[in-house]
């Protein structure tokens, strides 16, 4: 049908029209960020900051090593007589 062509030809203008909307914010976008960062730059310099900071040292962690029962052999073991007559006595 004629009506379904003139659709699809719309379509593929508006999503054409789309795409180059989209690059040209994504464009701007970058420009914009670039900007900032020269601006904060300019500032830190007129300002005497540096803007790169030193992280501080990282907190080191204490490790605490407990038994675990499960894994430890003698406390299961040795809790059984060595001879198995002696507990059926």
């Amino acid at each position: 049908m004629w009506w379904t062509n003139k659709r699809d030809k719309l379509t593929d203008d508006l999503i054409s029209v789309l795409k180059d909307e989209i690059d040209v914010l994504r464009r701007r976008h970058s420009h914009d960020c670039e900007r900032v960062d020269r601006l904060m730059e300019a500032l830190a310099r007129k300002a005497n900051v540096d803007l790169i900071m030193p992280l501080p040292p990282p907190v080191p962690v204490e490790r605490i090593s407990v038994p675990n029962p499960w894994k430890d052999p003698n406390q299961v073991t040795s809790n059984f007589p060595s001879n198995l007559k002696e507990a059926v006595k």
